[in-house]
């Protein structure tokens, strides 16, 4: 069905993240949002997608839209609880701009986060 068809979008969107293939992974995200707006880890696609590490480029506005969304369907809990706290490390990336972080604290915090991640799931 239509989840399905989202989650197809959503994991193509994983493989172009990390080919880091960016705008592509950001349009798949978006297809797998646009499919089932319940989809959290879909926002959090394209927050990631928005921050382009190979290029040391970002486009904050973009991403803190992307995770505004993110919040607005996590209630909905179309997730594992590893990716419930992937997609909560996510925020310390993008804490939004009323959080007035460095990159560089922003980078550190999230870096953390995902090393407890992977030490706590592999």
């Amino acid at each position: 069905g239509v989840h399905d068809k989202a989650m197809q979008y959503y994991l193509t969107g994983v493989q172009l993240l990390h080919v880091f293939w960016y705008d592509q992974a950001y349009l798949a995200f978006a297809q797998a949002a646009q499919l089932e707006s319940r989809l959290a880890a879909a926002y959090w696609g394209m927050a990631m997608a928005s921050k382009q590490a190979l290029w040391q480029s970002e486009n904050l506005t973009q991403a803190n839209i992307a995770m505004t969304l993110m919040g607005a369907a996590w209630p909905d809990r179309l997730s594992s609880e590893r990716d419930d706290r992937v997609m909560e490390a996510a925020r310390l990336l993008f804490p939004g701009p009323a959080a007035n972080r460095t990159l560089q604290q922003r980078e550190e915090a999230y870096a953390t986060a995902m090393g407890q991640v992977f030490k706590d799931y592999g």
